[in-house]
Order: C-alpha cells, then structure tokens, then sequence
C-alpha cells in the first residue's frame, strides 16, 4: 500500500486546522488577574527620530534602555505598574552639536508608578519616592505622554477577536494627546491601522503570534527643542503625516510583546520663527523582552 498519499492527505488537514484555529488578543482579564502580581517584565527599547531644520541642519534623537515593569495590583480603579529605566543611554544632536538632556537622564534608576485606566490607556504618573517629585513632568513625558500608541487592554485594537492566520481587521484613534518633551505644548494624533495575523508559531518554548500593522497617521505637531547653534529654543508647529509599517511577535499565553519593530515616514509643512518649510521626518523603534 502507497502510504505517501495518506502522509500528505493527513499533513493537510493538520495545517487546515491550524490555519482555521482562532486567536483572540485581548488580554484584558490577564493583565488584570491578581495572579500576576509582582510579575517582573525587563524590556530593551531603542528608539529614533531624524529631521532637517533649515539655517540648523539635521535633527537626531535615539533613547536607549532597558524598562523594567512589575505589576502592582490595582489602586482606587486603576491597574498599577512599577517602571524603572535603567542601563539609558541617549543622542541628542541638533545640527553638529550634541545637547545632552540632562532632565531625561536624571530619571535613569529612579523607579515611578504608572496608572493604567479601565479603558487601557496609561492614566497618570508619581514617583515612588516623594523625594523624587521634581521629577514628575519627566516621568510623565517618558511614560503618559510619549509616542507609544499601544494599549495595555486592546493592543491591536478591540477587534482583535476570534482571528485566524491570513484575517485582517480594522482600528481608528483619534484625537490622542501627546507631548514631544517635557518643554513642548501638546500635539494631536490621528491613527488609521490595518492589522494582519501572519502566522503562529512555536518558538524557544513560547506560542508566538505575529501580527503586521500598517498605519497612517495625523499629526498636528507641536515641538519646542533647544538649539545651541542658535542660541535660543526652537518653536516648531504644522501638520504631518505618513504611514508606518510595525511588526510585532505576541506570547498568546502570556499576552505579552515579546519583540517589535516599526519604520515610518511623516511629511509635513511647518513654521518655525515665521518661516514656512516643508520637511521629513524618519521616526523607528524596537523592543524585545530580556531576561
């Protein structure tokens, strides 16, 4: 008897059912779950900004560090999170002189609390330590008003439910509020997301979903960074916008970001000390979770 018919007619169906199975990504009653309490999650983040400002040059910004994050419990209806960055390091180039933000750095090792609301946004900021409340409008541009679009109960938005490899589905944010530093006004974000489940996996004993993500966003830009060159701050304002493309691998188990990755491009039309000019800006980050 010819077994090799069998062997394919069986592998088959076997992919059939794992293409089929369904994925939900909304870890809500995980991150919740008491369980977890005192769970510590140690993160590597890189992230990056390019632009060229006219009369100034070329504008670089990179943060690196390592987020350390452990779970609280819950406090008067919000989720509590300890974070501590550690191991920072930072590039802070405005034109051909290096500005050293001594404000961002001064919060490395310095542990604060992170209040996440009941629809999963980061709520609000304190330091541990009251001592350390000259901090507070830094931890709150690190970590409340910052960039990161992800949220800690829908991180691929509330359709995320009952998707095979191969689905799409659909998400919209709008009017998010976010500040550039702890010097700038604050800036308005729109994100139109396309999500896609491109496969699940095992992978160093973890059950891996990897999810693509194309993004256009909206920004109206407000940006106040200090210049040496010129000898003064800079207020730079206009609207922008581009598309991002993000990966991103997710323990279906634990509902954890285990690793991310997103590339974008923002063109916009700007002011700056009443000149018009039109320019690019290149923003990137990576994360993945360390031992």
């Amino acid at each position: 008897m010819n077994k090799i018919p069998l062997i394919i007619t069986l592998i088959f169906f076997i992919s059939l059912v794992f293409c089929n199975e369904k994925y939900t990504f909304l870890p809500r009653d995980y991150v919740t779950n008491k369980m977890n309490i005192g769970k510590i999650t140690k993160t590597r983040v890189v992230e990056e900004s390019y632009f060229d400002l006219p009369g100034v040059g070329s504008v670089h910004r990179m943060n690196k560090f390592i987020s350390i994050e452990e779970f609280m419990g819950e406090k008067d209806g919000f989720l509590v999170v300890k974070v501590t960055r550690t191991d920072m390091e930072t590039v802070n180039r405005v034109g051909p002189v290096e500005e050293i933000p001594y404000d961002y750095l001064a919060m490395e090792d310095i542990p604060c609390l992170v209040y996440i609301g009941s629809n999963g946004w980061d709520d609000h900021v304190e330091p541990v330590n009251p001592d350390h409340d000259w901090l507070q409008e830094v931890f709150e541009a690190a970590y409340i008003h910052n960039t990161n679009f992800t949220n800690s109960f829908h991180p691929f938005g509330e359709d995320a439910v009952n998707v095979s490899v191969g689905d799409k589905w659909y998400d919209t944010a709008d009017s998010i509020k976010r500040f550039l530093n702890s010097e700038s006004p604050e800036s308005m974000t729109s994100i139109e997301s396309t999500y896609e489940l491109k496969k699940v996996r095992s992978k160093r004993g973890r059950n891996i979903a990897t999810v693509d993500i194309q993004s256009n966003m909206k920004m109206k830009l407000n940006y106040i960074l200090h210049c040496s060159v010129c000898e003064e701050h800079i207020f730079l304002t206009g609207d922008a916008s581009g598309s991002f493309d993000t990966k991103v691998n997710f323990d279906i188990e634990t509902f954890e970001i285990v690793s991310h990755k997103d590339f974008g491009n923002l063109w916009g039309d700007f002011e700056m000390d009443g000149d018009n000019f039109r320019t690019k800006i290149t923003l990137k980050s990576f994360s993945n979770i360390v031992k």
